[in-house]
């Protein structure tokens, strides 16, 4: 499986984290991965209080970090990143 992490996402700001999890989840056929990547998101910082709120309210870096578990989602045995790290909160 491959999977992808790119700099902008494209994803309606009136998204939540926890939406833009499930919704990425589903699309692989895979609902399960979304409860696999907490302790994912957890690492990152990305908390329950924080992944409740709209992509909106997020800074670049908290973007950035969900993108990078939304391209991890499934265990992809190579992953592919486009800037993913360019403004990421330390």
């Amino acid at each position: 499986a491959l999977g992808m992490a790119v700099n902008h996402w494209l994803l309606p700001l009136e998204l939540s984290g926890n939406e833009c999890v499930q919704l990425f989840a589903r699309a692989q056929g895979q609902p399960d991965h979304a409860l696999a990547a907490a302790p994912l998101l957890l690492t990152l910082g990305l908390d329950a209080a924080l992944l409740a709120q709209p992509l909106g309210c997020y800074s670049l870096g908290m973007r950035q970090k969900l993108g990078l578990v939304l391209g991890m989602l499934g265990s992809p045995r190579l992953l592919v990143l486009d800037e993913t790290l360019s403004g990421l909160d330390a």
